[in-house]
Protein backbone atom coordinates (compact mmCIF):
# COMPACT_ATOMS: atom_id res chain seq x y z
CA UNK A 1 0.00 0.00 0.00
CA UNK A 2 1.51 3.10 -0.64
CA UNK A 3 0.97 6.60 1.38
CA UNK A 4 0.39 9.65 -0.34
CA UNK A 5 -0.35 12.20 2.82
CA UNK A 6 1.04 11.75 6.21
CA UNK A 7 -0.72 13.73 8.91
CA UNK A 8 0.64 14.49 12.13
CA UNK A 9 -0.66 16.53 15.44
CA UNK A 10 2.91 18.19 16.61
CA UNK A 11 0.96 20.16 19.34
CA UNK A 12 0.37 17.99 22.24
CA UNK A 13 2.71 15.47 20.91
CA UNK A 14 6.42 16.98 20.41
CA UNK A 15 5.48 20.08 21.97
CA UNK A 16 3.21 21.86 24.21
CA UNK A 17 2.22 25.44 22.64
CA UNK A 18 -1.13 25.67 24.56
CA UNK A 19 0.81 27.79 27.20
CA UNK A 20 2.42 30.12 25.03
CA UNK A 21 -0.72 30.76 22.75
CA UNK A 22 -3.02 30.95 25.80
CA UNK A 23 -0.67 33.97 27.00
CA UNK A 24 -0.74 35.52 23.51
CA UNK A 25 -4.58 35.27 23.60
CA UNK A 26 -4.83 36.99 27.08
CA UNK A 27 -2.90 39.72 25.99
CA UNK A 28 -4.50 40.52 23.30
CA UNK A 29 -7.65 40.56 25.50
CA UNK A 30 -5.97 43.29 27.59
CA UNK A 31 -5.04 45.20 24.73
CA UNK A 32 -8.79 45.60 23.57
CA UNK A 33 -10.11 45.97 27.09
CA UNK A 34 -11.83 42.52 27.46
CA UNK A 35 -11.68 40.35 30.61
CA UNK A 36 -10.50 36.97 29.37
CA UNK A 37 -8.27 35.18 32.30
CA UNK A 38 -6.03 32.23 31.56
CA UNK A 39 -8.11 28.95 32.23
CA UNK A 40 -10.91 30.51 30.16
CA UNK A 41 -8.28 31.37 27.05
CA UNK A 42 -6.64 28.22 27.30
CA UNK A 43 -10.28 26.26 27.10
CA UNK A 44 -11.22 28.50 24.26
CA UNK A 45 -7.83 27.86 22.20
CA UNK A 46 -8.33 24.41 22.50
CA UNK A 47 -11.38 24.30 20.06
CA UNK A 48 -9.68 27.08 17.94
CA UNK A 49 -8.08 30.11 17.54
CA UNK A 50 -11.72 31.47 15.88
CA UNK A 51 -13.45 29.93 18.37
CA UNK A 52 -11.60 31.76 20.90
CA UNK A 53 -11.71 35.23 19.17
CA UNK A 54 -15.06 35.12 18.12
CA UNK A 55 -16.51 33.97 21.77
CA UNK A 56 -15.78 38.03 22.61
CA UNK A 57 -16.62 41.51 21.64
CA UNK A 58 -13.45 43.26 20.83
CA UNK A 59 -15.08 46.14 18.93
CA UNK A 60 -12.51 45.64 15.73
CA UNK A 61 -12.75 43.12 12.94
CA UNK A 62 -11.82 39.54 13.41
CA UNK A 63 -9.00 40.04 11.09
CA UNK A 64 -7.12 42.98 13.11
CA UNK A 65 -7.52 40.40 16.14
CA UNK A 66 -6.18 37.88 15.04
CA UNK A 67 -3.25 39.91 13.61
CA UNK A 68 -2.17 41.28 17.42
CA UNK A 69 -2.76 37.82 18.96
CA UNK A 70 -0.65 36.15 16.19
CA UNK A 71 1.89 38.97 16.53
CA UNK A 72 1.80 38.30 20.49
CA UNK A 73 2.38 34.46 19.78
CA UNK A 74 5.53 35.52 17.79
CA UNK A 75 6.75 37.33 20.38
CA UNK A 76 6.45 34.70 23.07
CA UNK A 77 7.29 31.54 20.61
CA UNK A 78 11.13 33.21 19.80
CA UNK A 79 11.64 34.36 23.69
Amino acid sequence: MKYNYVIFDFDGTLSDTYPCFADAFVDTCRLYGVDCDYKKAYDLLKISVGNAILSFDFGASYREVDKHFHAFHEERAVT
